[in-house]
């Protein structure tokens, strides 16, 4: 192993990575084809913008490891030969243009799940390290702009990727119901492997998640008398860290007020998870912003709850991310709601039945605070 690799190798493992690799068949669009082992490089995962129909509610990214997926397709979106320019003036379109023409293209990207689903979109850039008969490393491209002089024969790239594995079955829907609590009105859930939120179908007092992939979720549940919650210490595989110690929160409560925030009022409930990604629970209130009566009429107000991820570096907590769980618009004439946590919706995993009831609200839970 050379000693960039050693070095790569030693800083992914210091950093809480994970170096795994995925064996792969590959094709070009030249039509030379490779067969090999595949890890991303670096820390981040494939990050895809689904196309805005497929989009979930105040999500615009979806995040996954290559553990996740059985193929990659990449087709050209747009493909022309341009001319090279540049802007005439400084705040203006105008253009001036050169000699000479680039091949330019722009991909549209289909990733095929190991449940089913395909997520279509665009990807974020992501380096792949091929270890095999072929190049020491394979480009995910949002874009590809050549060289002036260059046609499209200069021009390569993966049009398939095909993940070799055993086949995966498809996760059963995780599913429940809630009576007695108010009507239901909405539920989400934390992807505590892949950093995103996830909505669920509701119809009447239950609800269900479809198409789920592996791993573990806290699902929060919103009523119109109450939320209810779960947050576990389950954490996404790459970060890796100690255990949180009991002045956790403290520290991050240092932090907390100097972070940048829309609402006037918020406060920080809980900590869970580990030193590398420590899950903050966040409770945002807002009365003062445009158009807020006919927004919250009778004297409402905006209100998000939200989870955010800190690490600690050194002795001092640093914010990473911000996932929104719950967001309302709340009319003054509604009631405020109680906050309450209930262990059953923490880490819970596909194929699960969760029912509550009003007895379980009213003794299973700990109350947290009132959402005023």
């Amino acid at each position: 192993m050379s000693r960039k690799w050693r070095l790569l190798l030693i800083m992914t493992v210091l950093a809480g990575g994970r170096l795994e690799a995925d064996r792969a068949h590959i094709v070009m669009s030249d039509g030379v084809s490779y067969e090999g082992d595949l890890t991303i490089m670096g820390s981040r995962p494939l990050i895809i913008v689904p196309e805005a129909a497929a989009r979930e509610r105040f999500v615009r990214q979806r995040r996954f490891a290559l553990a996740d997926l059985a193929a990659i397709v990449q087709r050209p979106e747009q493909q022309e030969m341009h001319r090279p320019w540049r802007y005439r003036e400084a705040g203006k379109t105008d253009k001036d243009y050169g000699t000479g023409r680039y091949p330019w293209v722009n991909f549209f990207t289909e990733l095929h799940l190991v449940n089913g689903d395909i997520c279509r979109g665009h990807i974020i850039s992501l380096p792949l390290r091929f270890t095999g008969d072929g190049p020491g490393k394979i480009f995910l491209l949002r874009q590809i702009k050549g060289r002036v002089g260059e046609d499209w024969s200069a021009v390569r790239y993966p049009v398939r990727i095909d993940f070799l594995r055993a086949a995966v079955q498809p996760e059963p829907p995780l599913t429940g119901t809630l009576s007695g609590c108010g009507q239901l009105l909405q539920v989400t859930a934390l992807d505590n492997r892949r950093e995103t939120v996830i909505s669920a179908s509701v119809k009447d007092d239950s609800f269900c998640f479809e198409h789920l992939l592996p791993g573990t979720y806290d699902l929060f549940i919103l009523t119109d008398r109450m939320v209810l919650y779960g947050l576990s210490d389950e954490v996404p595989p790459a970060f890796a860290g100690t255990p949180l110690v009991k002045d956790a929160k403290a520290g991050i409560d240092k932090m907390f007020p100097s972070a940048d925030d829309f609402f006037t009022t918020r406060r920080a409930f809980q900590v869970q998870g580990n030193t590398a990604f420590a899950k903050l629970l966040v409770y945002g209130r807002r009365d003062d912003f445009y158009h807020r009566e006919q927004l919250t009429p009778h004297g409402g107000y905006i209100w998000h709850l939200e989870v955010w991820s800190w690490h600690l570096a050194g002795r001092e907590w640093k914010i990473d991310r911000r996932y929104l769980l719950l967001r309302r618009l709340q009319a003054g004439t509604e009631t405020v709601r109680q906050l309450r946590q209930y262990p059953v919706l923490s880490g819970v995993k596909p194929g699960a039945t969760i029912n509550l009831t009003r007895e379980d609200a009213d003794h299973g839970g700990k109350f947290i605070g009132n959402l005023e």
